[in-house]
């Protein structure tokens, strides 16, 4: 997982492979926050934000009303102004981010 998100974020041309990440996230297990955040992040490296955003919007569709250990709701909705602002994932994880095991239904078409 953490081989997709740097593959999606990071600055260093020699490094970033958007398609490569797209193709590895797909091969993810399970379908949780924390691969639906890492899914999206490769989608938008790739040129698909609007499937992006759905990805993120059904991690916050799991998340909300709950207490999740580990699960952080905010860092989801950061992560969707982030991709609505069209400012790219510089990142491959946040300071504060932790693996969310909440289970996320994939959005309609994904």
């Amino acid at each position: 997982m953490l081989r997709v998100r740097v593959l999606a974020t990071s600055p260093d041309a020699g490094v970033r492979d958007p398609r490569r990440a797209l193709r590895l996230s797909r091969l993810l297990a399970s379908q949780t926050v924390t691969t639906a955040m890492t899914h999206a992040m490769a989608l938008a490296a790739s040129g698909h934000p609007r499937r992006a955003r759905r990805w993120l919007e059904a991690s916050i569709d799991a998340l909300t009303g709950r207490v999740v250990a580990g699960c952080n709701l905010q860092l989801v909705r950061d992560r969707l102004r982030q991709l609505a602002a069209a400012t790219p994932f510089d990142s491959p994880w946040a300071p504060a981010e932790e693996v969310c095991e909440q289970s996320v239904e994939p959005p309609a078409g994904a």
